[in-house]
């Protein structure tokens, strides 16, 4: 439910000038897609208004945004399917081999 005094129109406002934004309130999921898009077309014109040599940059910056974000992901698939995989089972079956009483010197 929104707050008391909610303006549609100021969150716009906010998201168009985020100098001007203190603090961004998302109400529901809905208002997050629309803001999502409201960003997106914002980014786009902003985008168009820049010189051609700018265009280059932008496009090497969101390349490099996408493979971070994709080796991020990729990443984050390879540990989970290492922690949920039972091949280094073994090792939790295996005995110790040494324990305290085989060091030398102990290190506190």
């Amino acid at each position: 439910m929104p707050k008391a005094g909610f303006n549609p129109k100021v969150l716009v406002d906010q998201l168009h000038f985020p100098y001007k934004a203190k603090n961004i309130t998302f109400v529901t999921q809905n208002n997050f897609y629309m803001n999502r898009e409201i960003l997106i077309n914002r980014t786009i014109s902003n985008i168009s208004l820049l010189p051609d040599w700018r265009l280059k940059e932008i496009s090497d910056y969101v390349d490099f945004l996408l493979k971070t974000h994709e080796e991020k992901k990729i990443t984050e698939g390879i540990m989970k399917l290492t922690s949920e995989s039972k091949s280094f089972d073994f090792l939790n079956e295996e005995e110790d081999i040494y324990d305290e009483s085989d060091l030398i010197e102990n290190f506190k």
